[in-house]
């Protein structure tokens, strides 16, 4: 009678180690003292490319530089809208185009790109324009001073 025997050796580069085991209760812990910015939140897929945002692809009589400016803005992240103008950057005597103008079509650009995915982070504590919670609240947020009497 014959009998075959074989043996088998496992490499230790090979073997594939587990990662330690916790507990159902310690993992359920863990998620409720975790912070909420700490989870992960997954990052949607843009709409367009930067320079084929439908507002900038079929805008007419842009500048070169416009069209920059345009792109660039487009060309932010989905949780980063162009920040607005500063408090003293309008003047008030209704220039053409107004930096404030400005900001809208950038955000417009910034918007139409990322469609749903866009994230606008308001701090309303946090707002120096006087449009925030502890703002004016009984002139609609406007500045005094301003030309909408």
């Amino acid at each position: 009678m014959t009998t075959a025997t074989t043996t088998t050796t496992t490499h230790p580069a090979t073997q594939q180690q587990e990662p330690p085991k916790t507990s159902f209760t310690a993992h359920l812990i863990a998620s409720f003292t975790s912070p909420i910015s700490s989870l992960p939140t997954p990052t949607p897929d843009p709409l367009y490319k930067p320079a084929e945002v439908p507002r900038i692809k079929n805008a007419k009589r842009l500048t070169g530089t416009r069209t920059k400016q345009l792109i660039r803005a487009a060309d932010r992240g989905h949780d980063d809208p162009p920040p607005p103008p500063g408090l003293g950057e309008c003047c008030g005597s209704s220039c053409d185009p107004c930096v404030n103008d400005l900001w809208r079509e950038e955000l417009a650009c910034w918007r139409e790109r990322w469609g749903e995915g866009a994230v606008e982070k308001k701090k309303e504590e946090n707002r120096k324009d006087g449009e925030g919670a502890g703002g004016l609240k009984g002139r609609g947020g406007c500045m005094p001073g301003s030309f909408d009497w």
